[in-house]
Order: C-alpha cells, then sequence, then structure tokens
C-alpha cells in the first residue's frame, strides 16, 4: 500500500521522495528522519556539524527503511556559505532534486545570543531564499 505520513491530519505521500534535514543528526531533526525513512522515502540527506553519522545511527536509520539511501553532509548553518554548497553541490550530486525540507537546526547558547539568530532565525531566511533553490532546477 501507499506509505502516508501525517503531518497536522493532511497525508503526504512519501514513497520515491527526495528530503533534506537540517540538524538531522540528533534530537528532532533525527526522529523527522526516522519517520520519513519509516514512511518510504526513497532518498534523504542530513545536514549537520559533526563529521559523520555514527554506526549506530547510521544502522538506526537503515533499520526504519533498508531500500532507502541515506546520505550525510557535514554543514554549518550559521555559515550562508555553507547552507549554499550543500544545497548548490551536494542535494543536486545525491537527491538530484528536493522534495521536502525540514530545518530542524537550532541552538541555544545564552553567551552568544548573535550566533543564535544566525541559526534560528535567518537560516530560515536563507533556507528559502528563491536564489538557493532555483539553483537546483
Amino acid at each position: 500500500g501507499a506509505h502516508l505520513l501525517y503531518i497536522f491530519s493532511t497525508p503526504m505521500l512519501l514513497k520515491g521522495k527526495t528530503a533534506i534535514i537540517t540538524g538531522g543528526a540528533s534530537g528532532i531533526g533525527f526522529a523527522t528522519a526516522e519517520e520519513f525513512l519509516k514512511n518510504g522515502i526513497s532518498k534523504i540527506l542530513i545536514l549537520d556539524l559533526c563529521e559523520n553519522l555514527s554506526a549506530d545511527q547510521e544502522s538506526q536509520l537503515k533499520t526504519c527503511n533498508p531500500n532507502a539511501t541515506i546520505f550525510y553532509s557535514k554543514c554549518d548553518v550559521s555559515v550562508k556559505s555553507n547552507v549554499a554548497k550543500s544545497f548548490r553541490q551536494d542535494a543536486v550530486k545525491f537527491l538530484g532534486t528536493i522534495d521536502i525540507l525540514v530545518n530542524s537546526a537550532g541552538i541555544l547558547n545564552e553567551s552568544n545570543p548573535a550566533i543564535c539568530v544566525t541559526v534560528n532565525l535567518v537560516l530560515n531566511l536563507i533556507l528559502n531564499d528563491p536564489a538557493i533553490l532555483h539553483k537546483l532546477k
């Protein structure tokens, strides 16, 4: 049968789709990747700060959907040029097209409020920049 993911009670068909998840190596981002995989997504690109996913993380994700292709790319989303590179190069190389974008990257750093604003607010503006996404077509 069709794989459906219900977001706000609206079904989303994921079979054959691709997704990018920022902040996908832990927390809500990782849980989102698991759910997408369980619901039949074909390819997923996870962006986060760590060098690589751990063997346990890779295994956990593969268990959710052994037929899916899972990619990882290190990306500091607080740096606009890193985000642009991830979308212009990594996403095109690994996914071809982007059907779904989940921005779950976020930080709380009271000692450096400027970086919090950059990651938690400015990143949303960058990811919604049509110029970046247009380059992928």
